[in-house]
């Protein structure tokens, strides 16, 4: 069924339920009402309806015999994919039924008409879009506004809908009457409030949860609420449409556009519920496409919407950047996180603070007593800053630092632990050895799969274990892990000269794997490459003859920061 009007009503399924009824007196089959399928508001052009996955699994259920459709439009609008459907129910073992056709056999006759059909069913869907886009742009020509989701605190008032309420008001029906946008003045009223509020320093987010609490009931509802059925008392406001609202430049210039966009398919289509959503997104189209359809007086100024839209962008870098360099700890290898908790901090608020993230994601009530305190986003990236400049940027604290981690490790040594260590890693390696003569002398194909797979498993325990022995008899040894501590002070002394934020977020990223604050003390984890090779000189890009992950020693080093 390709006309929504018509789902809704329900005037054309129930003309397909009786076309059955005459389908089985005359092919002399049977109906039962538990495998009549309805597939209300979708496409005959629409190869993704649920109807058709449906059938393909009672068919492989052995539930039924055959698959019918009233009218050969209603079974398809295409003819390759026509084609491909039918021989896609005759692989599951179906006869198919199409009403003004009969049964589709392998006869020359049938198959023709079969062809010409799709055929004509083909081209009438492109003849119906195209006199429809015809018609579109006329009525557009004069003005008339033309169908999509009106701007926020505007309604689309239908032909229908006028006389209506004509009738309701006892005046005379309009002859012809036209499409219009009206305001709605409660809906104007919330954008105006959402523009004041977003200038004024809320954030998106806030200006929601601020909605939601005061119970104002949202226009289409949440998804939730949609699927429960209650839209009409829903107040559960999503931070993603008051953006939309805040960066529409409807609200300034007062022009509504049509054409603004167009349907593609995803690359990678994500299943949803909606009708004619299951695998199609849309994408803007180039500005001069676009058709002004609609114009009325502006609602906002143009200096208070530059300025909503400086503070709703205002995550992009004032030195330039993407908008994730507003926050120079966001996406640490093991993240920024709350040493009372282990929960990650986020960044938040026009004044920036990183504040635990454990809280309750309904109510936003914190479970951690580091959420409401937190702590200025600008100090804790001066001293992680000046942690890389003052205990790695100096090459002489800097070997300091890794002495210090060495008598740690020292002190931590147990002979059992070695012996233990040696004796695992010796297993494996004998196992690793026999595995991979195994393989090579294997004639079978499945045998020999099964071999790879084991060795597979087994090479990254190997490593593991023998670089473990490795460490834990240089610590017995007393023997200095081999740092290159000028080459690596000189690097981030010459990369800390810059003020760009991206380039100090890499810098960041790049020395320190993570960060864990409480109380205004903060535990930084710094990795400094370490030379394993006989050389003493540490391999390009740290790619040493041991395991990489096993090619940096992390340096604690704690610092007070002030709240």
């Amino acid at each position: 069924m390709s006309l929504e009007l018509q789902a809704q009503k329900g005037y054309s399924l129930e003309a397909q339920t009786q076309k059955f009824e005459e389908l089985g007196e005359k092919y002399d089959c049977q109906f039962p009402p538990e495998y009549v399928i309805e597939d209300a508001g979708y496409s005959g052009a629409d190869f993704g309806r649920p109807s058709i996955k449906r059938v393909l699994q009672l068919a492989a259920e052995g539930k039924i015999q055959g698959v019918a459709y009233t009218h050969l439009d209603r079974f398809a609008r295409d003819v390759e994919g026509g084609l491909r459907l039918i021989r896609e129910y005759r692989a599951a073992g179906l006869r198919v039924l199409l009403g003004n056709l009969g049964w589709v056999t392998d006869e020359r006759h049938i198959r023709m008409q079969l062809q010409l059909g799709l055929m004509i069913a083909e081209s009438m869907r492109y003849d119906i879009r195209e006199k429809s886009e015809y018609g579109i742009h006329a009525k557009i020509r004069n003005r008339e506004p033309m169908g999509g989701h009106p701007p926020f605190g505007f309604r689309f008032v239908t032909k229908a809908m006028m006389i209506a309420r004509a009738i309701a008001r006892g005046e005379p029906s309009p002859r012809r009457p036209g499409t219009a946008f009206e305001r709605v003045e409660e809906h104007i009223q919330l954008v105006l409030r959402i523009f004041k509020l977003l200038a004024a320093g809320k954030s998106v987010r806030s200006v929601a949860r601020t909605f939601s609490e005061e119970g104002i009931i949202t226009i289409r509802g949440c998804k939730r609420c949609r699927k429960a059925g209650i839209t009409a008392t829903c107040t559960h406001w999503n931070p993603t449409f008051i953006r939309d609202v805040a960066i529409n430049e409807f609200y300034v210039t007062g022009i509504w556009y049509y054409n603004k966009r167009f349907a593609v398919v995803p690359p990678n289509p994500r299943r949803r519920e909606e009708r004619h959503r299951t695998r199609t997104t849309q994408k803007l189209r180039p500005r001069d496409q676009w058709m002004e359809c609609f114009q009325t007086e502006p609602l906002v100024s143009r200096a208070l919407f530059e300025r909503v839209q400086e503070n709703v962008k205002g995550g992009k870098s004032r030195n330039g950047g993407k908008p994730s360099d507003r926050w120079l700890l966001s996406g640490l290898k093991d993240g920024a996180k709350c040493a009372v908790c282990g929960y990650s901090l986020k960044g938040s608020g026009q004044v920036r603070y990183y504040r635990c993230s454990n809280c309750n994601r309904v109510t936003n009530e914190a479970l951690c007593e580091e959420h409401h305190r937190g702590v200025a986003a600008d100090r804790l990236e001066a001293t992680t800053l000046a942690v890389l400049r003052e205990e790695v940027g100096d090459p002489i604290q800097l070997r300091a630092n890794v002495d210090r981690y060495e008598r740690d490790l020292v002190d931590q040594v147990d002979a059992g632990e070695l012996d233990e260590v040696r004796k695992q890693a010796t297993v494996l390696r004998n196992r690793l050895d026999a595995a991979t003569l195994k393989e090579l002398n294997e004639d079978d194909a499945r045998s020999k799969q099964i071999t790879q797979r084991f060795i597979a498993e087994l090479k990254p325990q190997v490593r593991f274990l023998e670089a473990r022995v490795a460490t834990l008899e240089r610590s017995q040894a007393r023997k200095g892990f081999q740092v290159d501590s000028r080459g690596i002070a000189g690097d981030i002394s010459k990369g800390l000269t810059t003020q760009v934020r991206s380039e100090q977020k890499q810098i960041i990223h790049h020395w320190i794997s993570e960060i864990r604050y409480a109380n205004g003390e903060a535990e930084f984890t710094v990795r400094i490459p370490i030379a394993t090779s006989q050389t003493g000189v540490p391999s390009p890009n740290c790619k040493l003859d041991v395991d990489p992950a096993y090619s940096f020693i992390p340096l604690k080093i704690k610092r007070l920061v002030a709240a």
